[in-house]
């Protein structure tokens, strides 16, 4: 669980109010991550601030501490100013000082103290995206579709089903700069003065302009380019000195582990065929194959026997007929399917005497 849970959990859990399941739903929250203890820390150091006996309570102290380190912080981040401003947080104190007085408005404080926390934690530990962070826009595929979409600069994208784009409204006046994640073909406009960088899990793929197809699926826990015309710069976002460049007709990826491969020569139109609902999978894992049927034909699919999801496969799927592809995908594991409206279970035969 890497979610963080709700405000009103989190505010039980600081009061020793808790039931037994959510004590262990918020424990798997701080396991998930270091940092999500850090900021649960936080929390608590706020929230353990005691109801004032007295109009002599140090809370308004404790609130101008936090807002004086904060402030620090902000000064050394010229990003940051246009964010925070120190003025509108002090002012802010005078009104929270007077909800924690009363034990009726405690849980209403809390969750303004929580929010507020959260939102300048984020904004102090993500600096080198802060630029852009109240412009940012999200695009999501839903399965079963595909989506043609165009940016401001004039950079034509297609995503396949289950994509998700993150893009600025206006790019920055020296680079243009995009997150994605999914599968897509890119005709990025050409600009030699403001480079185009995509973020795609552990990768930075870099262009000027050129047409190029990305594979960024967190099944296959890799990142594919394949270039159809012009220059691509594929590297490691972890070590940027380590880079591969791919021309027309060539392909490259990295690995899980951040292993660059390639360049390689290939047959292009075996990587933009899912366009036209066609996609061939070479010794991909079946849990790679079920996630694009699920993907393109907008169905769920489980199984009994989960093992079977390590197997390795080549295969080609075509988006016209989901049972087509159901009767071939069972028939090379040796298993069998049964539909129940989006609902598909894979069962595993019996084997014979």
């Amino acid at each position: 669980m890497n979610k963080q849970p709700k405000w009103s959990l989190l505010a039980k859990y600081l009061s020793d109010e808790c039931s037994e399941s959510e004590i262990n739903a918020v424990n798997q929250w701080l396991e998930a991550d270091e940092k999500n203890k850090k900021i649960l820390e936080s929390y608590k150091n706020i929230w353990e601030v005691k109801e004032p006996e007295s109009a002599t309570s140090d809370v308004n102290a404790l609130w101008e501490k936090i807002n004086e380190r904060i402030s620090a912080k902000v000064k050394t981040d010229k990003h940051l100013t246009d964010i925070y401003e120190t003025d509108k947080k002090k002012s802010a104190i005078p009104l929270i000082y007077k909800l924690v007085q009363y034990p009726v408005l405690r849980y209403a404080a809390v969750f303004f103290i929580i929010v507020t926390v959260s939102v300048l934690y984020y904004l102090i530990t993500n600096q080198g995206n802060i630029v852009n962070a109240r412009n940012w826009k999200i695009v999501t595929v839903g399965n079963g579709k595909q989506l043609d979409f165009t940016l401001s600069d004039g950079t034509k994208l297609i995503m396949d089903a289950g994509s998700r784009l993150q893009y600025p409204e206006t790019f920055n006046a020296d680079f243009r700069e995009i997150k994605f994640e999914g599968e897509a073909y890119l005709e990025v406009r050409h600009d030699e003065n403001k480079p185009f960088k995509i973020h795609a899990d552990n990768a930075i793929i870099e262009v000027l302009g050129t047409k190029f197809n990305i594979r960024n699926w967190k099944e296959s826990r890799k990142v594919e380019v394949a270039v159809l015309e012009g220059k691509v710069a594929l590297e490691n976002s972890e070590k940027t000195e380590n880079r591969i460049i791919l021309r027309k007709g060539f392909a490259g990826n990295l690995s899980a582990d951040g292993m660059l491969n390639g360049p390689d020569q290939v047959e292009i139109d075996s990587y933009i065929s899912w366009m036209k609902g066609e996609i061939s999978f070479d010794d991909a894992s079946l849990s790679e194959v079920l996630a694009q049927v699920e993907r393109w034909y907008n169905v769920n699919i489980s199984l009994k026997d989960s093992t079977v999801l390590k197997e390795r496969l080549s295969v080609f799927v075509d988006k016209k007929s989901l049972t087509n592809v159901l009767d071939l995908l069972t028939k090379l594991t040796n298993t069998n399917y049964k539909i129940s409206g989006n609902n598909i279970l894979l069962n595993p035969n019996q084997a014979q005497n």
